[in-house]
């Protein structure tokens, strides 16, 4: 992220590129978004498309390394709670002590910066790093939210949802695509925050009720099933 900042802040600081073209067309966004299913279809195509090759490299090291650091908490032990409590505990705090310090001081620092683009394109690149040590504090709740007996109702609820990840991240396409796009409410762009909060909270008591539903009845999700046979080609397995 920070390479894309980077180049494109140059790009537009020696005038080789024009403003709106970094940023894209707003206007055309919207259009694309609140048309028919083959105008938001074309938007989305062409936006992902240009995202994958033109700035997909740039976004590589970051994946890489993120997935390294993934892989090395794992095998330590400390994403899979076979530390003490009071590891967890100390460790998780002070990550999100230091991520927050960060995120404030990255914040008011970027929007004190005098560029042609505007603080958030900034802000975007410094966010993802920031977000590195916010992340491993949230991790560590959820650890000793699972460790929790207290907590085993609202775990077991999220674990179901996890069972049905492909599923449920398909339902949750299809709810907010029809709310947002044209083909559906065409509310896209059209509503802002706390309203937004009402939604994702209305979407997710749908993920966790038709997952437990779902769940009573059958060992696997309707997608989880399918890319299953998909993937052994109908073998039956256990």
């Amino acid at each position: 992220m920070g390479l894309f900042m980077a180049a494109g802040l140059y790009f537009v600081e020696t005038g080789k590129m024009p403003l709106e073209q970094l940023l894209g067309d707003p206007a055309s966004e919207l259009a694309g978004y609140r048309g028919s299913f083959a105008d938001a279809f074309r938007t989305r195509f062409f936006q992902t498309a240009k995202f994958q090759l033109q700035y997909g490299p740039l976004f590589l090291p970051a994946l890489w390394g993120t997935m390294a650091l993934g892989m090395g908490l794992t095998r330590s032990g400390i994403l899979t709670g076979e530390r003490s409590t009071r590891f967890h505990v100390t460790f998780g705090l002070s990550m999100l002590l230091l991520g927050s310090v960060l995120t404030v001081i990255g914040y008011l620092a970027c929007y004190s910066l005098d560029l042609v683009t505007p603080p958030a394109f900034v802000w975007q690149a410094f966010a993802q790093f920031l977000g590195i040590p916010l992340s491993l504090g949230y991790s560590q709740l959820v650890v000793l939210a699972c460790r929790s007996r207290a907590m085993r109702g609202p775990v077991k609820g999220l674990a179901n949802v996890g069972r049905m990840a492909l599923t449920n991240y398909l339902s949750q396409t299809l709810i907010c695509t029809t709310i947002f796009y044209g083909y559906g409410l065409g509310r896209f762009g059209t509503i802002d925050f706390p309203a937004l909060y009402g939604i994702v909270l209305a979407v997710w008591i749908f993920n966790l009720a038709f997952s437990a539903l779902w769940l009573r009845w059958f060992p696997y999700g309707p997608f989880e099933w399918l890319w299953r046979q998909i993937t052994y080609l109908g073998i039956r397995t256990v």
